[in-house]
C-alpha cells in the first residue's frame, strides 16, 4: 500500500515491536511474533482480540458510570505499565482502545509511542513528538515541545471527558483557554437533544464535585498542574470511589465531612439520633426509650464513627475550623448510655485532646477531668489509662498557668511508668519532657535539665533523629536554654527545630508555628529584632489560617509580635 514503505513508517513499526515485545500487561494487546517481508518491510502479529472501539462500545452497551470508571482505571493501568518501562504512548483516543465481550479493555497502537532515554546522568531526557490526535493529544505536543509521561496523562484525562459526557472534549487552545467542565457539558447536551436524554446512562449531578475536579486536573494546560503519573490519577479516581477524599479538591472540613458521611451513612445517623434524643430527653424513662431503640453497641459504634469523622479534619488545611470542631464535640459531650463507665472516660478523653490541641482549655480541663475520675477507680486494672489521664490534664493545667497542680500530676503519671515498667515507652518519655517544661517554669533548673536530656536521649535511640519525638525534644530543650540565657547553645536546637518540622509538614502546620514561636524569641533575646517580627508574623498567619483569629494559641503569638 502506498506509503507503507516509507522510512518513517518502517521506523514506527519497529518501534511498536521493540515496545510490545517488552510490555505484558492484561489491558495491552499482546505481541505473538513479529518479522520483515520479502521486501523488508515489517509485521507484527498480534493476539486476536474479539472486540469493538470504546467509542463504540459506549454507544452500543451504554455502561453506567461504575462500569465506564472501572474500564477508565484498567486502561490508566495499562498506561502506568508502559511508563515503566519508559514508554509514553502519544495516541491515547477511543480508537485505540479495544473492549472486549466481557468488558475487558485492549490498549492497541504504539506506533508513534516514543520510549525515554536516560542519559549518562541517569536523568530521564524527554523527546519532541507532533504526531496525536486532537483534542486528545496534549498541548505541549501539539506545539512540538517534548513530551514526557504527563502527556498521557493529559490523553487520560480527555479521555476520561468522553466517558463522562460521550463526547469528546474541546481542543485546548491556549492556557487562557477555560476548559470543559464535564457535568457542565454533558447537562448541556441532553437538554439539547430530548433523544439523548431519554437514553444516556449518565447524569451531569453525578459528576458534579469529585470527577469533574479530576478531569480538570489531568487535563490541566501546564504539565506541573497535572497529575503526576497515571497511577495517581487512577490513585485519586479510587479515592471517589471508595467516598474518600480526591486530592484534585481543595480539602476543607465540610468536604471532608461530607465524604465521611457518604461512607459511615448508617453509624452517623445513629449517632444523630441518639444525640437529638438525648438532648430531647429530661427524664429517665425518656432516655430508657431511646436506649432501647439503639442498644449500647450500636450507640458506640457510632459515637466512634462521629469521632473519626472530627478527627479527620486536616490540621494543615487553609480555613479556619476551630469552632466547627468544638461545637460538634460539645454536641457528643453529654452522652450516655454506652457499656461502661471506661468507655464513657475513653469519648470524654478524646474529645478533651481534640479541644486542648485547638486551645480550648476550659472545656479540655472539664472532660478530662470526668475522664480521670473514672481512671482513678479502675488504676490497679488499668495503669495506662491513669496515666495518659494525668498527662493529659496536666498539660492543661500547664497552659492555664497552674503550674503546682500540673507537676503534681506529672509526677504522679512518671510514678506509674516506674511502677509499670511495661507500659508505653513513648508516653513515658513524653511524661518526662512535660514534667521537664513545669520544672522550668517553676524554676526548678538542675530537675527540668535533667529530665530534659533523658528525654532527648532516649527518644534518639528509640526513634531517629528525623523523627517527630525527637524534634519536640530539640524544640523543648531549646527554649529551656534561651530562658537561661544560654543563647548560643539554644539557637542550634531551635534552628534544627524548625528545619526537621518544615521538611516533614510544610509551611502551614501547627507544630512549625510552635517551633518559630520559639525561634522569634530567641532571635528577639539575641537584639535580632528584624529576624524575630519576621518569625512572628509568620507563626501568627499559620495560626489564624488553621485555627481563627478568636483562639487562645492565635491570640498568645498576635500579643507576642505586639
Amino acid at each position: 500500500r502506498k506509503g507503507f514503505d516509507t522510512g518513517d513508517f518502517v521506523r514506527r513499526f519497529r518501534t511498536e515491536q521493540q515496545i510490545l515485545a517488552d510490555l505484558d500487561h492484561p489491558n495491552v494487546v499482546r505481541l505473538l511474533d513479529g518479522g520483515a517481508t520479502e521486501d523488508g518491510l515489517p509485521y507484527l502479529v498480534m493476539e486476536p482480540v474479539a472486540g469493538v472501539r470504546l467509542d463504540l462500545y459506549c454507544r452500543r452497551e451504554r455502561p453506567g458510570l461504575a462500569s465506564r470508571l472501572e474500564l477508565f482505571l484498567k486502561v490508566c493501568d495499562a498506561v502506568h505499565a508502559a511508563h515503566q518501562y519508559m514508554v509514553v504512548h502519544c495516541d491515547l483516543k477511543p480508537s485505540n482502545i479495544l473492549v472486549t465481550a466481557d468488558g475487558q479493555p485492549k490498549l492497541l497502537d504504539f506506533g508513534i509511542a516514543k520510549v525515554l532515554h536516560q542519559g549518562h546522568d541517569g536523568v530521564e531526557h524527554s523527546l519532541s513528538l507532533r504526531l496525536g490526535t486532537p483534542p486528545y493529544a496534549s498541548p505541549e505536543q501539539i506545539a512540538g515541545r517534548p513530551v514526557t509521561t504527563v502527556n498521557d496523562v493529559f490523553s487520560l484525562g480527555a479521555l476520561l471527558f468522553f466517558l463522562l459526557t460521550d463526547q469528546k472534549p474541546e481542543p485546548v487552545k491556549s492556557a487562557e483557554t477555560p476548559l470543559q467542565v464535564p457535568s457542565k457539558a454533558l447537562a448541556e447536551r441532553l437538554k439539547a437533544s430530548p433523544e439523548a436524554r431519554s437514553s444516556s446512562p449518565l447524569e451531569a449531578q453525578d459528576l458534579r464535585g469529585d470527577l469533574d475536579a479530576i478531569t480538570l486536573k489531568a487535563m490541566a494546560w501546564d504539565p506541573k498542574d497535572r497529575y503526576s503519573s497515571a497511577a495517581a490519577l487512577a490513585d485519586d479516581l479510587r479515592r471517589h470511589r471508595d467516598q474518600l477524599p480526591v486530592a484534585a479538591r481543595p480539602y476543607s472540613w465540610t468536604y471532608v465531612a461530607e465524604r465521611f458521611l457518604r461512607r459511615r451513612k448508617r453509624e452517623v445517623l445513629v449517632a444523630a439520633g441518639v444525640i437529638l434524643g438525648l438532648l430531647a430527653t429530661t427524664t429517665f424513662a425518656a432516655f430508657a426509650e431511646v436506649k432501647a431503640r439503639v442498644q449500647a453497641s450500636r450507640a458506640e459504634e457510632a459515637v466512634g464513627a462521629y469521632l473519626e469523622m472530627i478527627e479527620v479534619y486536616d490540621p494543615t488545611g487553609k480555613e479556619s475550623r476551630g469552632e466547627a470542631v468544638r461545637t460538634a464535640i460539645q454536641k457528643l459531650s453529654g452522652i450516655q448510655g454506652l457499656s461502661s463507665d471506661r468507655d464513657r472516660a475513653k469519648i470524654c478523653d478524646r474529645l478533651g485532646r481534640q479541644l486542648y490541641r485547638l486551645g480550648y482549655l476550659d472545656e479540655a480541663g472539664d472532660l478530662l477531668q470526668q475522664a480521670l475520675a473514672v481512671y482513678r477507680k479502675a488504676a490497679s486494672s488499668h495503669p495506662e489509662d491513669l496515666a495518659a489521664g494525668l498527662n493529659n490534664l496536666a498539660l492543661v493545667l500547664k497552659d492555664k498557668g497552674d503550674l503546682d497542680g500540673s507537676v503534681r500530676y506529672f509526677e504522679e503519671a512518671l510514678a506509674i511508668h516506674e511502677r509499670y515498667p511495661g507500659l508505653e515507652a513513648e508516653e513515658r518519655l513524653d511524661i518526662r519532657a512535660n514534667l521537664a517544661i513545669a520544672y522550668a517554669a517553676q524554676g526548678k533548673t538542675e530537675e527540668a535539665e535533667t529530665r530534659f536530656l533523658e528525654s532527648m536521649d532516649e527518644r534518639r535511640a528509640l526513634f531517629g533523629e528525623s523523627s517527630p519525638e525527637f524534634d519536640r525534644s530539640l524544640n523543648n530543650y531549646g527554649q529551656f536554654l534561651v530562658e537561661r540565657g544560654r543563647l548560643t547553645e539554644a539557637e542550634g536546637y531551635l534552628r534544627k527545630a524548625v528545619d526537621l518540622r518544615l521538611e516533614r509538614y510544610g509551611r502551614d502546620h501547627p507544630d512549625v508555628a510552635t517551633a518559630l514561636m520559639n525561634l522569634a524569641f530567641l532571635e528577639d533575646a539575641q537584639g535580632d529584632h528584624e529576624g524575630a517580627a519576621a518569625s512572628y508574623r509568620e507563626a501568627l498567619r499559620i495560626r489564624v489560617s488553621l485555627l481563627g483569629e478568636q483562639n487562645a494559641k492565635t491570640a498568645y503569638a498576635e500579643a507576642s509580635l505586639g
